[in-house]
């Protein structure tokens, strides 16, 4: 009998379709008609419809209008942005936004201005916490095991 010996390793990272894939299992959506230009995301993928009802719903916007990112590794500011769109989409409140709780961060001004708001809200609502103290690391890769947390944590706030 051979023995499996690949262990999950917590410091990978994930792929943005993975997450859009997540977002639909867990939400169990529907498969929408909406046309979607991103070119590099093919039809009959694993992550298409999960692409798709993201782009229809406004949760993802891709990188321009033809690309998505499908084989990009996804960053910690642009997970705590999509789970952002996504509890609007379910009407949670997301008004929290005390921006003092990201000045104690060092790397605060590394956040991208289009997700300042979805950082703020993240902190607040526990969401997502520093690499350590002083830093968010927004532009660092998310690894599994925080996409994870993340996602975990944010279902639980929304349900």
């Amino acid at each position: 009998m051979k023995k499996h010996t690949r262990a999950f390793k917590k410091a990978w990272t994930i792929a943005l379709t993975v997450i859009m894939t997540a977002s639909i299992i867990v939400t169990d959506c529907p498969v929408v008609n909406y046309p979607m230009t991103f070119l590099d995301v093919p039809d009959n993928q694993w992550y298409t419809e999960a692409v798709r009802w993201a782009a229809s719903n406004g949760i993802v916007n891709g990188y321009d209008a033809n690309s998505f990112g499908s084989a990009e590794k996804i960053t910690r500011e642009q997970i705590v942005t999509i789970l952002y769109r996504y509890a609007q989409f379910r009407d949670a409140d997301v008004s929290s936004c005390e921006t003092d709780n990201l000045h104690k961060y060092t790397d605060e001004k590394e956040i991208s201005a289009w997700a300042v708001k979805a950082f703020c809200w993240a902190v607040d609502a526990g969401i997502i916490q520093g690499v350590n103290e002083k830093e968010l690391s927004p532009k660092s890769d998310a690894a599994r095991a925080q996409a994870a947390v993340m996602l975990m944590r944010c279902d639980t706030l929304i349900h």
